[in-house]
């Protein structure tokens, strides 16, 4: 076997890389770094089932609450006479410990309605606000809004009336003066239905319903306070170019149109629409989710970065469907992949500035769909789920691991970059610091993953051999610890022949 290493590479290599391929590095997307103990993986503080076997149980949303609790979203329907039981709310202490449960359902509802919710969020009076559709037998839906309690007793409900055969509330926010901004998601029968926002008092009471006909059949699918009082919806496309273009929409307080922003990268070119918004606390931007990526969005529409899922560990098998933000500031990503033996529940996390941390992932045994979930404030997770058949409604709380060897260890290789000639091999060395700062060599212990095996392969033992030139990310696995880094492979130099 031929061993190589190289710390540099050199000017002439990242040369003729480049000749092979001028798209190969992307300055607006970091590469990833090893986990650090100020950005330690997570371990499982407890986890909580509930539901009757008698019942379809579905996990809508676990959300944190502020005196480090967990407020629990679900729906229960009869197994028997298929009639809808209603959402259940359950508030779990920071022990995982049952508080109090609530069973909502409309007392207008007729044989055959039924509530879907949406969301759920903690409201500053310490009550709870609950967003999403009375579903009206046979095809109709309208949104609605709950609020209750501190104690999940009720206080009001609104269910709202407009044109659209069906509509709800996907994702609904207090606003600074307590009022509820949501997106609202609206069908037809023609599909000329259009995207809308609603703004409502703290009673529920409508003060103003924007509708945008000049986006016939799509979605607001976010919409978020900025700090003028004015709010920024997300979600539509509109052709410009012969290109579908990302807009963002700019309502003032009053419900008016103000602008609409369309979303450009630095290079000009247009990234994926953003479905979910949540404002950095140490930025004037926004980090938004979209189906393939991670940005960094101001308010204008600039993109400052862009981190696509393919290049995060496992990115090409995992459906990120949250975005949270951690006490710290830092960017949560909530997902799942399915490996095609289990669905594993895959949890991300970035630095404010792109910059991968660590990742986590975990196979939760009876596992049929992962839920919505959020960052706690001890800096862990909470993710809702539903068991195999809707069997049970579950929630997993992880927490900052402490144990030894684990979350105060660090995983990293004996390079933080490779080169290689094409058709070389070389056998790297993985290494493991456990808490007490003592160093292991983990190589044929550890999984490894190579982005590209057309260009770089990698076998169980960690040998890696250079197939074709340009680029891949090897990322390497152990003990729920990830790490990352770049590995080129290039032609053999071979000097000119000097002229006789």
């Amino acid at each position: 076997m031929t061993h190589f290493r190289a710390r540099l590479i050199s000017i002439l290599l990242i040369a003729s890389v480049l000749l092979l391929s001028p798209s190969t590095f992307n300055a607006n997307i970091s590469s990833a770094s090893s986990i650090s103990p100020s950005a330690p993986p997570l371990e499982q503080d407890w986890t909580k089932l509930t539901g009757s076997q008698e019942n379809y149980n579905s996990a809508v949303k676990a959300a944190a609450t502020r005196d480090g609790g967990v407020i629990l979203l679900g729906s229960v329907t009869s197994r028997s006479t298929f009639e809808h039981e209603g959402l259940i709310i359950q508030k779990l202490n920071k022990q995982g410990e049952l508080e109090w449960e609530r069973m909502y359902n409309e007392s207008t509802l007729q044989s055959g309605d039924y509530l879907i919710g949406q969301d759920i969020r903690q409201t500053r009076d310490g009550g709870y606000i609950i967003g999403g559709q009375v579903s009206l037998y046979p095809v109709e839906g309208k949104a609605f809004l709950v609020k209750l309690g501190p104690e999940g007793q009720y206080e009001w409900s609104k269910v709202y009336i407009s044109h659209f055969w069906n509509e709800d509330f996907e994702r609904v926010r207090e606003t600074k003066d307590g009022n509820f901004i949501a997106s609202v998601r609206t069908w037809n029968r023609s599909d000329t239905s259009t995207p809308a926002a609603f703004l409502t008092d703290s009673k529920g009471n409508q003060l103003w319903y924007k509708k945008l006909p000049a986006y016939e059949g799509q979605d607001f699918r976010d919409v978020i306070e900025l700090p003028s009082g004015s709010y920024l919806a997300t979600g539509l496309t509109e052709r410009k170019n012969a290109v579908q273009v990302p807009v963002l929409i700019l309502i003032n307080p009053k419900g008016e149109l103000a602008d609409k922003l369309y979303v450009q990268g630095s290079n000009g070119s247009h990234p994926a629409v953003p479905l979910q918004l949540e404002q950095l606390p140490a930025a004037k931007s926004y980090i938004a989710r979209t189906a393939s990526s991670l940005q960094n969005i101001t308010a204008s529409g600039k993109v400052l970065w862009e981190l696509p899922f393919s290049s995060l560990p496992d990115g090409e098998l995992t459906h990120y469907s949250q975005l949270s933000i951690a006490s710290d500031g830092a960017p949560i990503l909530i997902g799942s992949s399915n490996t095609g033996t289990s669905i594993e529940l895959r949890i991300l996390k970035v630095s404010s500035t792109g910059e991968f941390l660590w990742s986590y992932h975990t196979p939760i045994l009876n596992l049929e769909s992962i839920a919505l979930g959020e960052a706690t404030p001890d800096g862990g997770v909470a993710v809702s789920y539903t068991t195999p058949n809707s069997g049970q409604i579950g929630v997993i709380k992880l927490k900052v691991s402490e144990s030894p060897g684990s979350g105060e260890g660090s995983l990293y290789l004996d390079s933080d970059e490779y080169s290689i000639t094409l058709g070389d091999t070389f056998d790297l060395r993985t290494l493991y610091k456990d808490s007490s700062g003592i160093e292991h060599n983990v190589t044929t212990e550890a999984e490894y993953k190579s982005s590209n095996p057309d260009v770089v392969s990698v076998d169980l033992e960690g040998n890696i051999t250079g197939i074709n030139p340009g680029t891949a990310t090897l990322t390497v696995s152990y003990k729920g610890l990830t790490y990352s880094c770049p590995v080129l492979v290039v032609k053999p130099y071979t000097p000119a022949q000097a002229e006789q």
